[in-house]
């Protein structure tokens, strides 16, 4: 049997939004413990968003939403309340900014806040240019 057909995909996974927030907030605080401290975009594909850190394609990182119930609806309507209660259940900072006009939450990932290259303020990413990778690639950067 080919390796496809054993993945599970994640809209056939029953369980209720609040195991699912359960899951995604013991994810987050995982990476977070051995993470550099660094703000990521938690909607899109940019390279300083939250699927390049999970490493998945933006399409499953939405559907990991969905069932977490913070996207709802055909237009991916942002809930507010349902965001809140994970960003308390992940423990972790946030903030919104509208680098182009509509909100656009950061999260802040990262235990490792005594590094040169660690970003404390959310600032640099509401700049288009940021790519936190290309960070670890310049060594003479600076902050």
């Amino acid at each position: 049997m080919p390796f496809g057909m054993w993945q599970l995909k994640l809209e056939r996974v029953v369980m209720s939004h609040v195991d699912a927030q359960r899951l995604f907030a013991d994810l987050i605080n995982k990476l977070g413990s051995t993470t550099l401290c660094c703000w990521w975009k938690l909607l899109g594909d940019e390279p300083n968003s939250i699927s390049q850190l999970l490493d998945m394609p933006f399409a499953d990182v939405r559907l990991t939403f969905r069932k977490c119930r913070i996207l709802c609806g055909p237009a991916d309507s942002f809930r507010t309340t349902e965001f809140e209660k994970l960003m308390v259940m992940c423990e972790i900072d946030y903030t919104t900014c509208r680098p182009s006009g509509k909100p656009e939450c950061f999260l802040k990932i990262g235990d490792r806040t005594h590094d040169a290259h660690a970003i404390l303020k959310p600032k640099l990413h509401c700049a288009k240019s940021y790519r936190p990778f290309e960070l670890f690639a310049n060594e003479n950067c600076k902050l």
